[in-house]
């Protein structure tokens, strides 16, 4: 595997992106009050939310955020599943490549503006690095 840790990102090249299914049980007790401030490891800038992967009780979750602010859950994992936070990410990397995790989270409310302007940032500053060289 290759291990990129460009602007603050963490990321293992793997295989194809699989879907995954998660049950409603599978995420009960990950509820999360929007505007809480949040250990997020990963961002996703997508056209009609931000998703963000978080660490919350216990649990990798991944919230999705509107810009009405609602707030819902996508996924769950028990972070006792994992050996470390490394595992729990070229685990995911194989279902899903193009989803990149911080090397140092960022903690920020749970909502839009907040987040969009986080990812915004992140990218740009991986656009200038790539530019670089």
């Amino acid at each position: 595997m290759d291990v990129h840790t460009r602007s603050g990102f963490l990321k293992y090249v793997a295989g194809a992106c699989d879907q995954i299914v998660i049950t409603r049980r599978a995420c009960k007790g990950v509820g999360i009050m929007a505007g809480k401030m949040v250990k997020i490891i990963s961002l996703e800038d997508m056209k009609e939310h931000v998703s963000a992967w978080v660490e919350h009780k216990g649990q990798y979750v991944k919230y999705s955020v509107l810009p009405s602010g609602k707030v819902r859950v996508m996924e769950s994992y028990s972070m006792d599943e994992y050996i470390s936070y490394d595992h729990f990410v070229g685990v995911m990397s194989k279902f899903c490549p193009f989803t990149w995790f911080f090397v140092e989270p960022v903690f920020l409310p749970l909502r839009y503006d907040d987040l969009k302007a986080e990812a915004e940032k992140r990218r740009q500053s991986y656009n200038q690095n790539q530019q670089e060289g």
